[in-house]
């Protein structure tokens, strides 16, 4: 292209002519107001006036003792709804059931920190030895056998010695768990 092929056209007197400004501008009304563009059927929300809110007062009638609110709790086997024992002397039998327990729940710790007392001897090795033992009702420990070597001779009689020693543990208590593995690690 060249520049005798581009022709400009520069403008005439009547293109510059200012232009007129509109009349006036009126906004075009909606042909439904917005309250009849609402259903009939729909409620319309009334506002409330506010009121400061105030702590309940607390009187005897509006206090719920913790019988009443324990009898609505549910129970252990589902059930929505569940009955508050109706004396004492049946939650003192379940309380003297539950403590049985809570004393065999805590026999094993009484057995390994009776075994971690134990002051360890020399084993002339290294390693980790799993010794299997059982406690007899009078706290006796019985059975005792290596149930995993350490690949070490001395290292596994040492254990056992070690857990021979450290009987006789406390007696255990009824439904208690008598039969243990625990692993003794020998460092030097």
């Amino acid at each position: 292209m060249s520049v005798s092929d581009v022709s400009v056209t520069l403008p005439t007197p009547e293109m510059t002519r200012p232009v007129k400004p509109a009349e006036s501008w009126k906004p075009v009304e909606d042909p439904l107001p917005v309250e009849t563009a609402i259903p009939a059927n729909v409620p319309t929300p009334v506002a409330k006036p506010e009121q400061p809110k105030q702590p309940p007062r607390k009187t005897a009638g509006n206090i719920k003792s913790k019988s009443e609110v324990n009898s609505k709790a549910g129970t252990r086997d589902g059930k929505a709804t569940g009955k508050a024992a109706s004396s004492g002397k049946v939650q003192a039998r379940s309380a003297s059931a539950s403590s049985g327990n809570a004393a065999a729940a805590n026999y094993p710790g009484k057995v390994f920190a009776k075994i971690a007392r134990t002051r360890q001897r020399n084993a002339g090795g290294r390693g980790v030895v799993h010794v299997s033992f059982h406690v007899s009702t009078s706290g006796q420990a019985v059975r005792v056998t290596v149930s995993r070597s350490s690949g070490n001779a001395r290292v596994d009689k040492a254990a056992l010695a070690h857990i021979k020693r450290a009987a006789p543990f406390p007696r255990p208590p009824s439904g208690a768990r008598t039969r243990f593995v625990i692993p003794i690690e020998f460092r030097r």
